[in-house]
């Protein structure tokens, strides 16, 4: 049991988990590839405004908003039967602006590219049918790193799963937290490869560059014991 205080809620969190989310992937190689087309000041300076279209889209379609110890961390889960990328409520949440913003090359890797490439591995990785829950973020304040925050929001979406019978779905996008989840027991699906020949590994632009490396990950509860 985590020695932590965690509380959960729904869409009044979004602005909270705003905040805490668009300064720790600052840095994300996946968003910096995908707002190609900012500097760097322009992209630090849009994120609040990008993780506001994905996070309102997320309450929309049911997500919970953990939080643990002060929003020391927190992470969004969308549970089973349920996507972050339901046209319906991407258009209310403010995608098309979000899209302007990325700019055309943006559009194109995100639609083009990641989310293709993401469906692949979900056929791959999961049975036809299987529900599962989707860990769409984790997220901890910099200076609280190295404490356990986020492994204890992982384990309580685990011990739900548990109770359930449902897999954890998740795509990591960089090794540190790929190492993390795999502690946690987290299987790698497949790894996959964004922007091959035109982006560094941390996802800026670079001629013939060797592309940025991120995992598709799953996690299901231990069979019962017969």
């Amino acid at each position: 049991m985590s020695a932590f205080t965690i509380t959960t809620g729904g869409k009044e969190r979004v602005q909270a988990a705003t905040k805490l989310l668009s300064k720790a992937f600052e840095a994300d190689p996946c968003i910096t590839y995908v707002l190609c087309s900012m500097t760097k000041e322009q992209r630090l300076a849009y994120l609040p405004a990008y993780f506001d279209v994905l996070l309102t889209a997320s309450a929309m379609n049911q997500a919970t908003f953990e939080e643990i110890d002060n929003w020391g961390s927190c992470a969004v889960m969308i549970p089973p039967g349920h996507r972050v990328d339901n046209p319906f409520t991407l258009l209310q949440s403010g995608f098309l602006s979000m899209l302007w913003n990325c700019g055309i090359g943006g559009c194109s890797r995100m639609l083009s590219e990641i989310v293709p490439k993401s469906d692949a591995a979900k056929k791959k990785g999961l049975e036809k049918g299987e529900k599962y829950y989707y860990l769409f973020f984790v997220g901890t304040q910099e200076e609280r790193n190295g404490q356990g925050l986020a492994t204890a929001l992982i384990r309580r979406y685990q011990s739900i799963a548990t109770r359930e019978g449902h897999a954890i779905w998740l795509e990591s996008t960089t090794s540190r937290s790929k190492g993390i989840y795999t502690h946690l027991g987290f299987a790698v699906v497949d790894e996959m490869i964004l922007g091959t020949g035109k982006a560094a590994p941390d996802g800026t632009e670079k001629k013939n560059g060797e592309g940025i490396q991120f995992w598709a990950m799953v996690w299901r509860p231990a069979a019962p014991v017969q």
